[in-house]
């Protein structure tokens, strides 16, 4: 989802919660113990600035194509709409690294 508003990844998380109507619980895993890792990934293999601090403004491609961005709040809660009727289609399918992290901080079986 694109937006014409800045929203840090706490904000996303809230609004997600709230549209699907439960109270978020965000955890901070500890890495090196469920050993995680980005490999073979590195931060800097995949963008040239992945370790400068970066601010995006969409301004100029508004301005000058004219272009409206849907509001965050309205285009996430469309996908949770569709989701909801489409969920038996596609359901969450979680790697064991995730339920061992889930199950952890008291989620999952």
């Amino acid at each position: 989802c694109a937006t014409d508003r800045s929203v840090t990844l706490v904000e996303f998380v809230d609004l997600c919660a709230d549209l699907v109507n439960v109270e978020p619980k965000i955890v901070h895993v500890d890495v090196e113990r469920f050993s995680i890792s980005e490999a073979p990934y590195q931060a800097a293999d995949l963008a040239p600035f992945a370790n400068v601090p970066v601010l995006v403004d969409n301004h100029k491609l508004t301005t000058v194509t004219g272009l409206a961005f849907t509001p965050l709040r309205v285009r996430l809660s469309s996908i949770v709409n569709w989701y909801s009727q489409h969920s038996d289609a596609h359901p969450v399918r979680l790697r064991p690294k995730e339920r061992e992290v889930l199950a952890s901080v008291g989620y999952g079986s």
